[in-house]
């Protein structure tokens, strides 16, 4: 119950700690509103209802839209929450914050779907690494090379025999020991020891990377075919594969003759893909090749320089 001595009445309009109310319904908390020559001080946490239009004023008692909080002192916030409403229930117009992960987003309502509001001044993220370093890092039990270890796992991939020189034949690697050129660090993380490229928010990220080897001789058997794929592996914060984009390519097998005597090329490969990542989601650049016979060495990465930079292997990711 509000006591009488709180209430004034004025041609009809309705103060509420004021003798003199502004508006059909005026409410001044701190008592401090003047009939007229207020400051934006005073006036900063009165409500107001217009006596012309019901327009409604909070910290403002001259509202300019139907709900009007602008008020120079700077206290003007106005929080909204999530809800579980379609966006056609909702209505045009309706807005909402939804929490995603470790940030959130404003939504708003089209009367269909509702639709996230973006931040076009948003930086975004950019990697440009080469490879200039021979090493691999092997993840999977092996082929049929030498230097292949069956016992080679995501977790042992940068230790011992498992991180080699080259590329290893029919066995699983990642490509490591980047060089970053350019890395403003925004929506994601580049480490170029690993390779691993790790999202800082949710977005779409366009990645790509490409890689070559020496020239050599390629077998020329008919019976074979000289296979290369360059694989984008996509992991969870917990360090779980989810998905991988491969990008597979055959070669001419007559780079060599029988006697290995003649033929020389240079193989590559190159991947891109779009990937959706959630916070703490990771990518990794990967390989896989089958080019030579068991007994040949690993070859190895095309490293030829030019200023300072490898020609063929580049890796770029751009957050779109």
């Amino acid at each position: 119950m509000l006591s009488l001595s709180m209430i004034n009445a004025q041609q009809n309009n309705v103060g509420i700690n004021t003798k003199t109310p502004q508006g059909a319904l005026h409410i001044d908390p701190q008592k401090n509103t003047p009939a007229s020559g207020s400051t934006d001080s005073q006036t900063k946490d009165d409500f107001i209802v217009t006596n012309t239009n019901g327009w409604v004023g909070i910290g403002n008692l001259s509202p300019k839209v139907r709900v009007d909080l602008r008020n120079p002192e700077n206290d003007n916030a106005l929080a909204v929450g999530d809800t579980n409403q379609t966006a056609a229930a909702a209505g045009k117009g309706a807005i909402r914050y939804v929490v995603d992960g470790l940030t959130g987003h404003i939504e708003y309502s089209n009367g269909v779907e509702w639709v996230r509001l973006k931040n076009t001044q948003t930086t975004k993220s950019v990697v440009i690494a080469t490879k200039t370093s021979p090493k691999s890092a092997m993840y999977e039990a092996g082929g049929n090379a030498s230097s292949q270890n069956p016992s080679c796992t995501i977790a042992t991939s940068m230790s011992g025999k498992c991180y080699i020189d080259g590329i290893p034949n029919r066995t699983s690697a990642f490509l490591t020991d980047w060089t970053s050129k350019v890395d403003n660090n925004v929506g994601g993380s580049f480490d170029p020891t690993t390779g691993i490229f790790t999202a800082n928010r949710e977005g779409t990220f366009t990645a790509t990377f490409t890689f070559a080897t020496e020239s050599g001789k390629l077998r020329s058997y008919t019976t074979y075919t000289n296979q290369i794929e360059a694989i984008w592996r996509v992991y969870n914060a917990a360090g779980t594969e989810i998905n991988s984009v491969k990008c597979a390519n055959t070669f001419p097998s007559d780079s060599r003759d029988d006697n290995n005597t003649s033929g020389s090329v240079k193989v590559g490969s190159s991947c891109t893909a779009s990937i959706k990542l959630n916070p703490g989601e990771y990518i990794r650049p990967a390989l896989w090749v089958d080019l030579i016979w068991d007994n040949d060495p690993v070859p190895n990465y095309n490293t030829t320089q030019s200023g300072g930079a490898s020609l063929y292997n580049n890796l770029t990711i751009v957050e779109n």
